[in-house]
């Protein structure tokens, strides 16, 4: 009776067969499909700073030379308007220049002959000199050595001060370029400040690390920082965060399971 007793608990135990097999250890994080290869449209490298005021709704479907990107345009109309004040006043100033030098330069030139004229005549009377008295010859050659002195010097400043008119000519044109050259770059921030798409494709916002979140109208980004990105959806790819703690855990070439949320349609 024992014996029977014993040998029937023993058959109702339930067994299991072992076996050699993986255990399985696995890391389930969230991230983002995204498309492998994408276009992207940035924020331009401009004098000032940006502010987005408008952004095509994410999800829209857009082509080539859609506006997807504006900003604020006071900071750089302000800058446009200064520099157009700025090389009128440098073409101003050139005008006055000129005006100033063609004043000297014509007296000059009405100095330098009247000395040249000074010089001529007191030749002639110091030749006519010869027969009279030593005195009056003595007197004719310093009236002549005065004229002369007269006249070099008046040819000398005459040279110089066209040297000194080119120079300040010079340096004035080099103000009004670079003038020219700060209100063509202030026309060009100004255009920069609306984004075209360069493509066509979905907008994807993307993502502004001073905020840990995708960009949005008021965010203030930095001169080439991605804002929208236009994905080829022909081949997508996972990208996911692994927590720290489980880095040790993750090696290359590791099978990966990805599972999509389900969105309606």
């Amino acid at each position: 009776l024992i014996s029977g007793l014993f040998t029937s608990a023993v058959l109702n135990i339930p067994t299991y067969t072992v076996k050699r097999d993986n255990f399985l250890v696995s890391i389930t994080e969230s991230g983002e499909i995204r498309a492998k290869n994408a276009v992207s449209v940035s924020a331009p490298r401009v004098r000032g700073n940006l502010k987005i005021t408008f952004m095509v709704p994410e999800g829209t479907y857009v082509t080539a030379g859609d506006v997807v990107v504006r900003f604020d345009p006071a900071e750089a109309l302000t800058q446009l308007d200064d520099a157009v004040s700025r090389l009128e006043v440098a073409l101003s100033d050139r005008e006055k220049l000129l005006a100033t030098q063609k004043s000297v330069i014509t007296r000059m030139e009405s100095d330098l002959k009247s000395s040249e004229l000074s010089y001529e005549l007191s030749k002639l009377n110091l030749e006519q000199m010869k027969f009279e008295a030593e005195v009056r010859q003595r007197e004719a050659m310093l009236n002549h050595q005065r004229n002369e002195l007269s006249f070099q010097k008046a040819k000398q400043d005459y040279e110089s001060q066209k040297i000194v008119s080119q120079s300040e000519l010079n340096k004035m044109d080099i103000e009004v370029r670079q003038r020219r050259s700060n209100l063509e770059n202030a026309k060009r921030d100004l255009e920069q400040l609306t984004l075209s798409a360069p493509t066509e494709g979905l907008v994807v916002y993307e993502r502004n690390w001073s905020t840990g979140r995708k960009f949005t109208i008021g965010d203030t980004p930095w001169g080439n920082s991605t804002l929208i990105s236009l994905p080829d959806l022909s081949t997508m790819e996972s990208f996911t965060y692994v927590n720290e703690v489980d880095i040790s855990r993750v090696t290359k070439r590791q099978p990966v399971h990805i599972r999509l949320d389900a969105f309606q349609d």
